[in-house]
């Protein structure tokens, strides 16, 4: 109501944790809010549109302006002749879906593929020690590195260094991570969660897959590895064009 009191106009901000998990633990949560708003912000149209089902009026002006990457500010992209180097950002939280993210790397394995995946992103100790014996009960402590947290600099450093980026979170408002790795031509794999499907155009800039089936999530990471270098650097361009152009 402070707004109202000081006889000025009302704006909110919408973000992934605001929209897609506070209202659940708190039924209801914005209903007061809701008639006192003039004008929403989102950052995709997929939480504008769970806003609609949490209450918003549908005649309420909004302004949808996704995440951004400043491209003149990004490290030099390398690649490897070796191994294929994985990467994935994300807290150690089941909605960042770390648990299909180790079911995949467990096809992958089965499958012969030789690879590196780093996970970067910290979470609650008992988070941490599950994924840690989960990591364990599926003999990957080879192939799957827990790196913890890690600035926005060395992260970005890491993701030059890597072949294939991949999100497999249950849902995202948008994904800044995914955005800056199509940014350095990393091709992307993600579940179609949330806004992701607004962020990767599925076969031009990168692939979806669908929620919560990592032996799909396995396959497609499998196709990308054994596309053609031409295909590969095709996706990387289109994807680092999207960026810059959108």
């Amino acid at each position: 109501l402070v707004a109202k009191v000081i006889g000025a106009k009302m704006a909110v901000s919408f973000r992934g944790y605001d929209i897609g998990v506070y209202p659940l633990k708190h039924k209801g949560c914005y209903q007061q809010l809701w008639k006192h708003l003039d004008k929403v912000h989102s950052i995709s149209h997929y939480l504008l549109h769970r806003a609609y089902q949490l209450g918003l009026s549908q005649h309420t002006s909004y302004q949808i302006i996704t995440p951004a990457v400043d491209c003149s500010t990004l490290p030099k992209p390398q690649y490897n002749s070796k191994k294929t180097k994985i990467l994935t950002i994300a807290r150690l939280h089941y909605i960042k879906g770390i648990d299909d993210l180790l079911k995949t790397a467990a096809h992958l394995k089965n499958k012969g593929v030789e690879f590196e995946w780093q996970v970067i992103g910290t979470g609650h100790p008992k988070d941490i020690e599950r994924y840690l014996y989960h990591r364990h009960q599926l003999g990957l402590e080879h192939e799957v590195k827990f790196i913890g947290k890690l600035n926005h600099e060395q992260t970005l450093e890491s993701l030059a260094k890597s072949d294939l980026y991949v999100q497999t979170s249950l849902s995202e408002g948008f994904c800044n991570a995914v955005l800056e790795a199509q940014a350095l031509g990393k091709i992307s794999v993600a579940y179609s969660a949330g806004a992701l499907d607004e962020n990767i155009v599925d076969g031009d800039t990168g692939f979806l897959t669908p929620v919560g089936k990592p032996e799909l999530l396995a396959e497609k990471i499998m196709a990308v590895i054994n596309l053609s270098p031409a295909h590969q650097t095709a996706i990387s361009q289109t994807a680092q064009q999207r960026v810059r152009d959108e």
